[in-house]
């Protein structure tokens, strides 16, 4: 359900949720990823040698491949945003997963039946594809470290450290929020023509414990709008949008209360990552 509250005030989406909040502390260990970096490295040059011992040479080369990808991979962000730029909305699942791999995890949407969300986790970002039987009709990115910046779709930069007013503007025309079972507040925007006027997504999902806390901010907010205070609202989300940096951005043709419902809580996050 949505709601519209002022004249010129943007339209608040909202998300039904549990009311019971799951305190999960999320985070990553850097040495853990390292040391399972390192034995992934290990492995395929043990392959390698292998292969080459039996002169099987087109594996061999094949491994390479994997072992060249990894590697540029772990020292830079090249092929992760490349692999991004080369996805959009229309393609079909097969071509997805030629280029994203397979998905971890898949779940049926509780808002509109004909649509699947499924789940590609990488140690740098989240990625959410939402199919309508084998086409892309949406997609969101979530990064998971600070230094993965992608380019945003359509917007032809990446957000680089950029606070979200000054990336995405003075304009508000609608956002999604949450501080329950996860904490986010997206701002949704209509591209053009060129862009068959689907809607954007740029904002923040906080799934990772690095100091970004924008609980509070997120709880005015909400209770500002509940007491139909427009005024003090505004003044709530022009005070975050001053702050908040941008850690993901989506891409759909579905409704935005559709974004709002792939997204995973913390709880589902923890379990599957």
């Amino acid at each position: 359900m949505s709601k519209i509250v002022g004249h010129e005030a943007p339209v608040q989406f909202e998300r039904k949720i549990s009311q019971n909040k799951e305190d999960v502390t999320l985070g990553h260990l850097n040495e853990d990823k390292q040391a399972a970096s390192d034995n992934r490295r290990n492995r395929l040059l043990s392959v390698i040698v292998l292969f080459l011992a039996l002169g099987q040479w087109g594996d061999a080369v094949v491994v390479c491949e994997r072992l060249y990808d990894e590697v540029v991979s772990n020292f830079t962000n090249r092929i992760e945003y490349e692999k991004l730029e080369s996805i959009g909305i229309g393609v079909t699942k097969n071509y997805f997963y030629r280029v994203m791999g397979e998905p971890k995890v898949k779940r049926f949407s509780r808002v509109d039946k004909e649509l699947v969300y499924e789940y590609f986790f990488h140690e740098k970002f989240l990625l959410n594809a939402i199919f309508r039987e084998q086409r892309l009709e949406g997609y969101s990115v979530v990064s998971l470290d600070s230094g993965f910046d992608p380019l945003v779709p359509y917007q032809g930069r990446a957000v680089e450290g950029s606070s979200l007013a000054s990336f995405s503007g003075k304009n508000v025309s609608s956002y999604l929020s949450d501080y329950m079972n996860i904490e986010f507040y997206i701002e949704m925007h209509e591209l053009d023509k060129d862009a068959s006027y689907m809607n954007q997504g740029i904002g923040f999902v906080n799934y990772s414990a690095q100091g970004f806390d924008y609980i509070g901010e997120l709880r005015s907010i909400d209770e500002a709008a509940e007491e139909g205070d427009e005024k003090l609202r505004m003044e709530k989300i022009r005070a975050l949008r001053d702050k908040l940096i941008p850690n993901m951005y989506s891409v759909i043709e579905v409704d935005p209360h559709i974004l709002a419902d792939s997204l995973l809580t913390k709880y589902e996050y923890r379990r599957f990552y």
